[in-house]
């Protein structure tokens, strides 16, 4: 979306321009994150007796470290410049702060519209931001008979505006070869022709790509660690639920299911490590709603807990971001299991 509307305005693709808008946007969804972050972390604060701050202070600190270490979320998007997801991302926070803070209607329709938006941006992000934010509403304003019919027919229009965006492809307006040529004759930096020919596949060629590759760089073992890192989440999610709240109520096995998602992903594109960030991008801001809603639960959190969110901190950053098709392709054991596999 980007290299299209610069495209509107500049007669030549220059990294130069390019990669300082990457990396401003990228400033700007860590700065969101962060604010969304110290904002809830000051509410628990708050809430806490005076006797107690101290321990609760540690504890914020170690729960902000773990979500800005989160190896799908920023230090993903530092990884991976010019993708759709960290545009999408800064949505998602938008449609979070909206949802959180407004009506049930003011919110639902603020998160359909960014919904919308997103899937113009990349139509992946059906399975991203449309499912995230509707199970957040539910779970905000409770899952009626009522809202749940509601929630499905946005669904059902998002997926039209969904069905109408993937449906115009490249290919509608120019052939390949001829495209290759415009975009070498205009770029000043080299060309991935696997990057250009992507939006040249159908969605049939597409799945049977991705099924190719599905074996390629120890990906089996890789997608086994990152479902294992995401179910780590769940755990944290869960510690975090307040004994008077039903933790596996409708509204959050709604929303715990609508944040994995992305998984539909896996079958339908190979940059597995995006798919596996989304969810951990979805399951940070659940546990920050958590804690917005019972802000005293932080103050509460046993000692085994707090050390795991340390532990995983330390994890996250030797694990390093999550990739593109292999899993933390920057993690030192890799060359280890590709020993033992070899």
């Amino acid at each position: 979306m980007l290299g299209s509307l610069y495209n509107l305005v500049f007669t030549d693709v220059s990294q130069f321009i390019l990669f300082p808008i990457y990396f401003l946007t990228v400033c700007l969804a860590t700065w969101m994150f962060a604010n969304v972050i110290t904002t809830t972390l000051s509410r628990c604060l708050a809430s806490c007796p005076i006797d107690g701050k101290e321990r609760v202070f540690f504890v914020a600190v170690v729960l902000g470290l773990l979500l800005l270490s989160g190896s799908g979320i920023i230090i993903q998007f530092n990884h991976d410049w010019g993708r759709f997801d960290v545009f999408n991302f800064i949505l998602c926070l938008l449609a979070y702060q909206a949802i959180m803070r407004w009506s049930a209607v003011s919110g639902l329709l603020c998160a359909i519209a960014l919904s919308s938006a997103s899937i113009v941006v990349h139509e992946a992000a059906f399975f991203w931001l449309a499912p995230f934010t509707i199970g957040f509403w539910l779970w905000t304003h409770r899952p009626t008979p009522v809202r749940v019919g509601t929630a499905l027919a946005a669904c059902a229009l998002l997926a039209g505006i969904t069905w109408a965006v993937s449906s115009a492809t490249y290919s509608d307006y120019v052939d390949y070869d001829t495209a290759a040529a415009a975009v070498r004759d205009r770029a000043d930096f080299p060309i991935r022709e696997d990057s250009l020919a992507v939006q040249f596949r159908s969605f049939e060629e597409n799945f049977a790509y991705t099924a190719e590759r599905v074996l390629v760089d120890l990906l089996p073992v890789g997608l086994a660690l990152g479902l294992i890192y995401l179910l780590v989440y769940v755990s944290f999610v869960r510690s975090l639920a307040a004994p008077e709240d039903r933790f596996w109520s409708l509204g959050m096995v709604i929303w715990l299911l609508a944040c994995f998602a992305p998984l539909a992903l896996l079958v339908l594109g190979h940059d597995h490590g995006r798919w596996i960030g989304m969810i951990n991008c979805n399951l940070a801001l659940v546990m920050l709603a958590q804690l917005t809603r019972r802000p005293e639960r932080l103050a509460r959190l046993p000692w085994g807990v707090i050390y795991s969110f340390l532990l995983m901190v330390v994890i996250q950053v030797a694990l390093g971001p999550m990739g593109k098709t292999r899993l933390f392709p920057d993690a030192a054991f890799w060359e280890l299991v590709a020993q033992i596999a070899g």
